[in-house]
């Protein structure tokens, strides 16, 4: 899954965009907050768990996957 995926799952859950720095960008939902890498590739498996657990608490456990 690339960042482009990441941040279109994001958007449908009403995750708002807040700022970027570089090739990074950072999205908030009510008190979760996570930084979504933005590259050309697929991000690894474990940027892919920390992001989903940055915001696990907000929009409740495995959103990525669904």
């Amino acid at each position: 899954m690339t960042g482009a995926e990441v941040t279109s799952k994001l958007r449908k859950l009403g995750v708002a965009y807040r700022q970027a720095r570089g090739s990074h960008r950072l999205y908030r939902i009510d008190d979760c907050t996570t930084v979504v890498p933005m590259h050309n590739r697929e991000l690894p498996k474990g940027t892919l768990r920390k992001i989903e657990r940055d915001l696990e608490p907000c929009p409740g456990k495995k959103w990525l996957t669904k």
